[in-house]
């Protein structure tokens, strides 16, 4: 399925924002706001599950559980190419 989130925290927001999707690191970093946030806990409790694609700030990503972390596609709508 596909699950498109609006974020009400400001915090989130910016975080995006600021995260260069390019570097592993960086996603890495994402991830564990997401965790820390609630964001993925969330997610899973509404019935997100592996393969689902989730769009967060004109960014899409795709659940992955296998490794414990949202993988970033390089598909977005018009922040990177």
């Amino acid at each position: 399925g596909t699950w498109e989130l609006t974020l009400a925290d400001d915090r989130l927001r910016k975080a995006i924002e600021m995260t260069n999707f390019d570097y592993e690191e960086a996603v890495e970093r994402f991830y564990r706001i997401l965790t820390a946030t609630g964001v993925r806990q969330s997610l899973i409790g509404a019935g997100c599950q592996e393969g689902d694609i989730i769009l967060l700030q004109g960014y899409e990503f795709e659940f992955v559980e296998d490794k414990n972390m949202l993988s970033v596609n390089a598909r977005t709508d018009g922040y990177l190419d």
